[in-house]
């Protein structure tokens, strides 16, 4: 199966990231979650909605970790949540943007 080529979906995809990295960006010079950046944090959680509510929910069952004072490896493997569930969701959008696009034609 080959995937069509969408610039429009390229466009949205990518300006996703780019407002998902302006907001992560606190977090990784903070190097922390925080009291200071706790809204960033949650602001990052919505924009990466719903896969990051369930890695999220698996890292609090599985770990003791509060989640808004995160530090040292827990605070790494929430970053790559939060950075996995951007990527998927901006592949939800290309994709969503190409089927959109051959529905029209």
């Amino acid at each position: 199966m080959r995937i069509r080529k969408s610039k429009p979906g390229a466009l949205l995809a990518g300006g996703y990231l780019l407002v998902m990295f302006a907001a992560v960006s606190s977090l990784v010079q903070d190097g922390y979650v925080g009291h200071g950046n706790g809204l960033v944090f949650l602001l990052a959680g919505v924009l990466t909605f719903p896969l990051s509510l369930i890695l999220l929910l698996v890292n609090d069952l599985v770990s003791d970790v509060n989640a808004f004072y995160v530090t040292g490896w827990p605070y790494y493997i929430t970053l790559l949540e939060l950075g996995v569930s951007a990527l998927v969701n901006a592949t939800a959008i290309y994709m969503g943007v190409v089927f959109i696009q051959r529905r029209r034609r």
